[in-house]
């Protein structure tokens, strides 16, 4: 049985990776995170208190781990002083990076692959705590590990995660907003396409790898490349629901000043954020979620977990009032 070290554990991706590394019979698994999200998951296994980016991280290298799945680093710094401690001590390190350490195009159209060139990352950058430096300090993140040649490692390099115990809502706002069966803007007519990785399908992944059988270091780690509109068709059959969406083109979201990506969650003017999964589904064979079992499995969580709430959200959408009034306009 292998002795696993889970660097986080309690909130989206590593909660469904912990619960499915016990459904598989895993049971030396020890959970190191600071206790905040989840407190009271997982009581039979070990927990270790601290905060990563402190020298509590220092805990966990006065023992050897045959695993240690880092779902929870967002600087380099300390990542780097973790790495320098755990030398010898290691037998796999697989790291939770994103696609968003690739330099985007917005005019690109074709999916990128694993030789895409990757963001650079400032010194100021490394320390800096806001979300826009994030793609940065995790492309940093990599490098740092790359440079451990001593220490076997796999990178996945996630798509947009979705799933249950997702706390963004990101993808949630647009069922929910098909769901309440009221007027509601859609940009582009929801074709543009992203990355999207199914939590459950990385979590068989992630723990794939423990096995070393594959062949690469760096995978992009995407289900598939959809857009919301692919979601919501499926969903408006399973509900049998009516759309009530109103289309707002690029020129019209431009000129009422909306922001891409946050006003109305996820959606950007391009299908620059799509990754190319090809060494991923070579290199591991296991039961992959096709976009209408993830719909399913959304619709079924929404319905049973969250009770169809409203959204919450840490960066707020465009308010209800907002869109009645921009949808007034355009039907004018």
């Amino acid at each position: 049985m292998k002795k696993i070290l889970v660097l986080g554990g309690t909130q989206f991706v590593g909660r469904n990776l912990v619960e499915q590394l016990i459904a598989q019979g895993h049971t030396q698994v020890t959970l190191f995170n600071r206790g905040i999200t989840g407190p009271s998951l997982f009581p039979n296994l070990r927990h270790i208190s601290g905060d990563r980016n402190t020298e509590d991280i220092l805990k966990v290298t006065h023992e050897n781990w045959d695993i240690i799945f880092d779902v929870s680093s967002y600087f380099p710094i300390p990542l780097q002083q973790l790495l320098e401690q755990l030398q010898g001590k290691v037998g796999h390190y697989i790291y939770v990076s994103t696609g968003s350490a690739y330099q985007l195009d917005p005019n690109g159209t074709d999916p990128m692959d694993e030789q895409h060139p990757v963001v650079t990352c400032s010194e100021e950058e490394k320390t800096n705590t806001e979300a826009a430096t994030y793609n940065a300090r995790k492309s940093e993140c990599e490098r740092v590990l790359l440079s451990f040649e001593n220490i076997p490692k796999t990178i996945f390099r996630l798509g947009l995660v979705i799933g249950q115990y997702d706390h963004t809502d990101r993808l949630y706002y647009w069922f929910h907003k098909l769901h309440t069966q009221r007027p509601f803007l859609i940009p582009n007519h929801g074709k543009n396409k992203i990355a999207y990785s199914d939590v459950l399908d990385l979590s068989r992944v992630m723990i794939k790898a423990m096995d070393k059988t594959h062949q690469h270091t760096i995978y992009n780690a995407n289900s598939y490349n959809a857009s919301f509109e692919d979601f919501l068709k499926i969903a408006r059959n399973k509900l049998s629901l009516e759309n009530y969406a109103t289309n707002i083109t690029p020129q019209q979201f431009n000129e009422h000043q909306l922001r891409s990506w946050m006003d109305l969650p996820l959606w950007v003017n391009g299908d620059y954020f799509t990754l190319d999964n090809t060494k991923l589904k070579q290199d591991f064979d296991i039961r992959w979620n096709s976009i209408e079992q993830t719909t399913a499995q959304l619709i079924h969580y929404y319905s049973k977990a969250l009770s169809w709430r409203k959204p919450e959200s840490p960066y707020p959408p465009l308010s209800d009032e907002q869109e009645k009034e921009i949808i007034k306009k355009l039907q004018n």
